[in-house]
């Protein structure tokens, strides 16, 4: 998930006992729910574009979002936590499970999440690179910004500065979902209500004196939300299935954003993968109705087997191929080929792509000079 519902959830986990376990305790949830993130920085020391892709294929979502990385990282974050507050002599020492038990439930928060969306984490790293998949919520959904977001401004006490910050959060998310050409037209109407509905029940002084209750609310709506998302995902999928078509295969199912009644599926065809959205029924429908700017669902077959290819077989043999291959859930591949007899071998993830032949995040360019491709036509 992106870093708000991350923080948010950990200021959530704040208004909770785990907030109170230290002076520092809310800080130290708040971190550990994003700190996971951190392996963002490994691209920075790697020289060339295609180097800092690969890096970040391999160590997004690695080492810092396994069961073993959230336990280091419990131990040092409090660690550092506890160090802060000894090096003030007025604040009274507290044993040292109340440093890690809030690092520690605040990371493992983040994996959480994190296993929702189709992007998946690998809990069981450096043993094994097996991916787990949830294919539940989109990575950026703003119902939970909403329910997350109101449980924890509505819970507990209200200062002037926990005023200004739930403001700027409410102003700013709005803002960004009224201008971004992909919200949904619910969402339009719906989210700047429920930020003006927190605003005034905060104001009102809603859930001051019951904090408990405001947590336990709204930590019920999330996973009744997440529910509802899982039984629609399961409709769907047992719909689809219910009417096979010949040499289709079932690959991959995800929402579409802030929407379960449709979904984005991905079906292999033959040597062919093709996208479609399709409803709660199972139908093909248009990705999102309300809007002219939807991204195209490209037309079957959008993706063409080229694995035999044996330029595709040399670049496979790359190192920035091997980081691809532990990354790719769809794996494509594409050619440039230039005049001077060499190529271009793109390698992408289909997920991510909006079009074959399309640039991304997620796609590796290996280029073979003429030398490199005789050699390798040759074989």
């Amino acid at each position: 998930m992106e870093p708000l519902t991350h923080t948010l959830v950990g200021a959530l986990l704040a208004k909770t006992r785990l907030g109170t376990a230290s002076r520092l305790a809310p800080i130290s949830l708040v971190i550990g729910a994003n700190l996971p993130d951190i392996d963002i920085v490994a691209p920075l020391f790697c020289a060339g574009e295609a180097a800092r892709k690969a890096c970040y294929l391999v160590h997004h979502r690695g080492i810092t979002h396994s069961a073993l990385g959230i336990v280091v990282q419990a131990v040092l974050l409090g660690a550092a936590i506890r160090w802060i507050e000894r090096r003030e002599v007025a604040t009274a020492r507290v044993p040292w499970r109340c440093h890690l038990l809030p690092a520690f439930f605040g990371l493992l928060t983040h994996l959480l999440l994190d296993w929702l969306n189709d992007y998946g984490i690998r809990p069981w790293q450096p043993f094994s690179q097996t991916r787990w998949f949830g294919d539940l919520i989109f990575i950026v959904d703003p119902w939970l910004w909403l329910l997350l977001g109101g449980a924890a401004a509505l819970a507990g006490a209200r200062t002037r500065f926990g005023n200004a910050i739930w403001s700027l959060i409410g102003v700013a998310t709005t803002w960004f979902l009224l201008q971004h050409e992909r919200t949904p037209g619910l969402v339009r109407i719906v989210f700047p209500l429920g930020v003006a509905l927190v605003a005034w029940a905060r104001s009102a002084g809603v859930g001051r004196a019951v904090p408990g209750r405001v947590i336990a609310t709204g930590s019920g709506l999330v996973a009744s939300y997440v529910a509802l998302v899982a039984w629609c995902g399961a409709t769907m999928e047992t719909a689809v299935r219910a009417d096979p078509v010949a040499d289709v295969q079932w690959r991959l199912r995800t929402p579409a954003i802030a929407d379960p009644t449709r979904w984005r599926v991905a079906l292999a065809e033959g040597a062919a993968l093709r996208f479609e959205t399709r409803d709660l029924e199972g139908r093909v429908v248009a990705a999102r109705p309300d809007s002219a700017t939807t991204h195209p669902t490209p037309s079957p077959p959008p993706w063409r087997d080229i694995w035999d290819d044996l330029r595709v077989a040399e670049a496979l043999t790359r190192p920035e191929a091997t980081a691809w291959k532990s990354f790719a859930r769809l794996p494509c591949a594409w050619l440039d080929e230039h005049d001077d007899g060499g190529a271009a071998v793109h390698l992408g993830d289909a997920r991510y792509l909006k079009r074959p032949d399309s640039d991304s995040w997620c796609v590796i360019t290996i280029e073979l000079s003429a030398a490199e491709v005789a050699a390798a036509t040759s074989r």
